[in-house]
This record gives structure tokens, sequence and C-alpha cells, in this order.
């Protein structure tokens, strides 16, 4: 399959599909760099980075509605602000740091 069209196709939320995108770029141990970036184990960062993709896959194909056995009602997912805020500002330098990886393997060729 041509690159083009299989970039359209991939989600890239995934640790696993951000570790084949690094690929692509011809980055080399990508997790452990961003990880060092962040101060984190690289395995902390595949643990939130799935249950983050997760949670997103619950409200956009699940609607985020409580799953039950024999629902009478709709239930809904609680939303706690303060851990949104967190998560989102969690992302936003998971990005920054996935960025300056990308940067620092393009500048060095490699």
């Amino acid at each position: 399959m041509p690159c083009k069209k299989r970039l359209f196709k991939e989600t890239f939320a995934s640790y696993e599909q951000v570790a084949i995108a690094f690929s692509w770029a011809g980055v080399e141990k990508p997790w452990s760099r961003v990880a060092a970036k962040l101060e984190l184990q690289a395995n902390d960062i595949k643990i939130r980075l799935n249950a983050l993709v997760h949670r997103r896959n619950q409200i956009v194909h699940e609607g985020d509605i409580t799953r039950a056995s024999r629902p009478h009602k709709l239930k809904y997912n609680e939303v706690n602000h303060a851990l949104v805020v967190a998560d989102v500002n969690w992302i936003e330098s998971l990005i920054q740091a996935v960025e300056r990886v990308v940067v620092d393997g393009a500048s060095r060729g490699g």
C-alpha cells in the first residue's frame, strides 16, 4: 500500500501505533528517548497513553454509557474535571516530547 494511503488509515493513537510512526520517521529507541524527556519510564507512558486511548474509545464508540448486563436506565460514566485537565496537560507534554525526539532525530540525520 502506498505510504500516503497508509498514513490516512492509521490513527496513531496507541503506544504501539506511535512506535510505528517513529519507525517510519527513522527514529530509533523512540519511547525511551521520549521517556527521558518526560523523566518517566517508557512503560509508564505506555500504560497512561493506552488508558487514555481506551477512555477516548468509550466516549466516541460507546457514547460514554456505563456498560451493564441488563440496563433498565442509561447511566453515563462519571467525568472528573480535574482529572480531565490533568490528562489533557499530560497529552500536551507527551506531544511536545515526541516532537523534540523527532526533531532531534532529524537533526542528527536519523
